[in-house]
């Protein structure tokens, strides 16, 4: 945790001196008779800014012991134990609005504190177990276990800087001020964020729906080009798999356009291409995932094999292979909802062949081709500026903190 000078008047106090702790309950999931009904909040409704998320939240039923865990305004609601011991989200708090007085309780996997209004401000509480040095301290206490559980014999032991009451309460003012210009610069960000998503799938219903495209004439996939079906050499023969060889394709593997040794997990060798249990993809291939992760479509860039997740199609002559995964993408939520499967979403393969497809003379389709790759171009730019700007605004909220749990913002 950073050390700090405190201004003058300011005092560090263990957090136990600050509030009354309670555990959570998480009740029974029917009425009865002297239970009291209230939303149960899980981990997952206290978000990583500290902010709630009450869609949902299921209402239980509470025994006249287990009331303690019902929040009243100001109440902070601490998350106990969730993440993983590289990513620990102990630690993060809600507060208790107004408006859910007496309306929501912690489970079990989260604690209640009641603040001592006469000592802290609530929302200088929040503020600060949601800041740098709580989550140093909690990564101190809890960091070393697989499922990182913060246990208040150890938490409570928080030194939490304490300015004058007063003082607590015009720095709040400001801090809230100061985060709520971020929060809607975040806001904005996260529109154009879903804007740029949307702007690859735009481009291709303009392309393929464009002025041109009613002279064009269409074919059932079938007719254009021809099909093979994935498979899975025999696992347990070592020598059909190795760490380097011929790239082996899975569902899961197909995370961008051009497919091959980058984005392979598995390797084959000679004999495990040549074993007659896998469809031998050269470059150009396309790609089409039929099980588990229907909808996601690239073009093999090397020879690579491919599991029965993959349904492998090979052009003839007057299609180009990007243009036909271009068209299969656009048409990727229609083979969604074409997939069938109780356990395993699959896609029948006569869906593909009869999937009916334009045929525009092939000088059209390297213009369509490079027009959709160049939005797509564009799109990952602006992904790549809006997450920097994200990551600026998160480093902004951070250096706030951390000003006001320093004195560094005025309380004047």
């Amino acid at each position: 945790m950073t050390s700090r000078r405190l201004p003058t008047g300011w005092q560090q106090i263990p957090l136990e001196e600050l509030v009354q702790p309670f555990p959570g309950h998480w009740g029974m999931d029917v009425q009865a008779e002297g239970l009291t009904p209230a939303q149960v909040l899980g981990v997952g409704n206290v978000l990583n800014d500290g902010n709630l998320d009450v869609e949902s939240v299921p209402v239980r039923y509470l025994a006249q012991s287990e009331l303690e865990c019902i929040a009243q305004e100001g109440d902070l609601l601490v998350v106990k134990s969730s993440g993983s011991a590289t990513n620990i989200r102990s630690g993060k708090t809600a507060i208790c609005p107004h408006e859910l007085t007496g309306r929501i309780a912690c489970s079990n996997f989260m604690m209640l504190l009641r603040p001592a209004k006469d000592k802290v401000e609530p929302r200088w509480l929040w503020r600060y177990l949601n800041g740098r040095d709580a989550k140093a301290f909690v990564q101190l206490i809890a960091g070393s276990s697989t499922y990182p559980n913060i246990k208040w014999s150890s938490y409570k032991n928080l030194l939490v800087p304490v300015p004058p009451l007063h003082n607590q309460q015009r720095i709040v003012a400001k801090l809230d001020e100061q985060m709520s210009a971020l929060d809607r610069a975040e806001k904005a960000l996260a529109e154009q964020q879903a804007a740029a998503c949307l702007l690859t799938a735009a481009v291709l219903q303009h392309v393929f729906s464009g002025p041109k495209s009613t002279s064009w004439l269409s074919a059932r996939l079938v007719t254009v080009g021809t099909f093979d079906a994935g498979g899975t050499p025999a696992k347990d023969q070592q020598s059909y798999w190795a760490d380097t060889g011929y790239p082996f394709v899975t569902g899961a593997d197909i995370t961008s356009t051009t497919v091959g040794a980058r984005n392979a997990r598995a390797h084959l060798t000679q004999a495990g291409l040549d074993s007659g249990k896998t469809a031998v993809c050269p470059a150009g291939t396309v790609l089409v995932v039929t099980r588990t992760r229907v909808g996601r479509i690239g073009v093999a860039g090397e020879t690579v094999a491919v599991s029965q997740d993959i349904t492998a199609f090979t052009c003839h002559h007057n299609l180009l292979p990007a243009y036909v995964m271009w068209y299969l993408r656009k048409e990727s939520e229609h083979l969604i909802a074409q997939s069938r499967g109780a356990t395993i979403q699959g896609l029948r393969r006569s869906v593909l062949e009869n999937l009916n497809i334009p045929v525009p003379p092939v000088p059209e389709q390297k213009q369509l081709i490079e027009t959709v790759e160049q939005a797509t171009h564009n799109a990952a730019l602006l992904q790549e500026d809006i997450t920097h700007r994200l990551g600026t605004v998160a480093s902004m909220r951070t250096s706030l903190l951390d000003a006001a749990f320093s004195g560094e913002i005025s309380h004047d």
